[in-house]
């Protein structure tokens, strides 16, 4: 992060995390890739329990948050304490790889809390709603998902299933195969244009 905000010119209260859209590389750093992971690196990498443990020693923290379909169904330890920079989610409501109602329910222990968070949902969207290499939908019919699974963080960091409260494995029931991936023209120009909007009232200037 700091690396990127020197050759920038700016600091990294200028720089935004980002799970998906383009915008001016020289100015904003960005995560792109078609992978819920990334978006949840995205969405949790706001905890600040995780900035005081991997964070620069400065301090200094992204401008903002912007996570792309991620996975919403671990509970972090402390994971209602999040940086007050805007933290922002696109998700897709037909999404069966990662499905969004974690996410709803998060959003909304956090906004009842008054934290800087909001989640846009598109009807019908499935997950990589923004691949234009989906544009005829893809059914993964050997992809893992824990779409079905709870899992929380135990207070050593460990994982655990919490429906059997014992480590969590991709050999739990809860582990499911065949989510779908579909490109949603409509959901992913709307997504580019907030994502864009966001951009520009944090000094960027994007594609």
């Amino acid at each position: 992060m700091a690396s990127t905000a020197r050759r920038s010119g700016l600091g990294s209260s200028k720089i935004q995390l980002n799970s998906r859209a383009g915008g001016d590389v020289g100015r904003f750093a960005g995560l792109r890739a078609d992978c819920h992971d990334v978006g949840h690196a995205a969405l949790y990498a706001s905890l600040k329990r995780f900035r005081e443990m991997h964070g620069p020693a400065s301090g200094q923290e992204f401008a903002a948050y912007v996570a792309f379909y991620p996975s919403c169904n671990i509970g972090y330890l402390r994971d209602d304490d999040i940086s007050a920079k805007p933290v922002r989610i696109f998700h897709g409501s037909a999404d069966d790889y990662v499905p969004v109602a974690p996410c709803r329910e998060y959003v909304a222990r956090l906004q009842a809390n008054g934290k800087n968070i909001n989640l846009t949902e598109y009807p019908g969207a499935y997950h990589v709603f923004d691949g234009k290499a989906f544009a005829t939908p893809l059914k993964l019919a050997q992809a893992q998902t824990i779409r079905n699974c709870k899992l929380q963080e135990a207070v050593h960091g460990e994982i655990l299933n919490a429906a059997t409260n014992k480590p969590f494995t991709y050999q739990d029931s809860c582990v499911e195969l065949g989510p779908t991936i579909a490109y949603n023209p409509e959901a992913s120009a709307k997504a580019r244009a907030a994502v864009k909007e966001l951009m520009t009232a944090n000094g960027a200037k994007p594609n």
